[in-house]
């Protein structure tokens, strides 16, 4: 298979041109000098967020005495680390809903993936890197975001790629590197730097299934084997693992980028499941 990832990402016009208000808006609160009014008036422009973000606002997870009603008070409350996270979340939605019915992918399985990698990344970042939570959150949602490309610009193929994936039981981006050259993680990485997201998130994204291909300093690292435990528990999670067999199950490697003991490891299992079962909003959007 011949297929040139810059080809691949030029080709898809909807994902690569970054038309979608929502993305733009996630972009918007990635930087630091947007003022919260110009940032308020676009998401006024989007139905979709706007009822998204009052009705979150408004859950149990922020306990206020008194609804929210006001847009620039749940901007307030929410701020621009939280907003992100919910404008990503919906922008993904929004990609998704075409894959809906494709029986190769998996559309409920992906979205529910997505959202507990970025869950349990953000709870990881609470405990190891506290103040970049929401960077982590956003690494964690969108760290397969590069399968959405593929699926749309090479679909045929990619479904092949799938297909061998579960016949022979591998991973399926050992297939990907084995036919393109390259993975989804790449794919994904390239899109995060063409749309301006922090330079962190490309890192984490192209790196998380493979911490060993990274040969940079030590601070990313640390964030691509967070992102990289994140993944694998959010899979080990779906498929019902018990255990630290259940996590070498999915990567025989793991030991290689963690020391758990059954104890520590059970800790932190439970731990995020508390963290995602406080998060449930998320998993409502739609």
């Amino acid at each position: 298979m011949q297929y040139d990832i810059s080809t691949v990402v030029d080709s898809n016009e909807v994902l690569a041109g970054v038309p979608d208000n929502a993305l733009s808006i996630a972009a918007a609160c990635s930087r630091s000098n947007s003022p919260v009014s110009r940032v308020i008036k676009a998401i006024e422009t989007d139905v979709d967020l706007t009822q998204q973000l009052l009705r979150i606002t408004n859950s149990n997870f922020f306990e206020f005495n008194q609804p929210v009603f006001a847009l620039d008070r749940a901007v307030v409350i929410l701020g621009f680390g939280r907003l992100r996270e919910l404008a990503l979340c919906i922008w993904l939605f929004r990609m998704l809903k075409p894959l809906r019915k494709d029986a190769v992918f998996h559309f409920e399985n992906y979205w529910q993936h997505a959202l507990l990698t970025a869950i349990i990344a953000r709870a990881i970042a609470e405990r190891q890197e506290p103040g970049r939570e929401s960077i982590y959150f956003a690494a964690g949602l969108m760290h397969d975001v590069g399968k959405l490309i593929a699926v749309n610009e090479i679909s045929a193929d990619y479904f092949f790629l799938i297909e061998q994936s579960r016949q022979l039981n591998c991973s399926l981006h050992l297939v990907e590197r084995d036919f393109l050259g390259y993975e989804h993680a790449d794919i994904g990485a390239e899109l995060i730097s063409r749309w301006g997201l922090p330079e962190a998130m490309e890192v984490m994204i192209r790196f998380h299934q493979s911490p060993a291909r990274y040969d940079g300093g030590r601070t990313n690292l640390k964030r691509i084997k967070r992102l990289y435990l994140s993944n694998l528990i959010a899979h080990y999670l779906q498929d019902d693992l018990q255990g630290l067999k259940g996590i070498r199950k999915l990567d025989p490697e793991f030991d290689r980028f963690f020391r758990f003991s059954n104890t520590e490891f059970d800790e932190l299992v439970n731990h995020l499941r508390r963290q995602i079962r406080r998060n449930r909003e998320y998993f409502e959007i739609y």
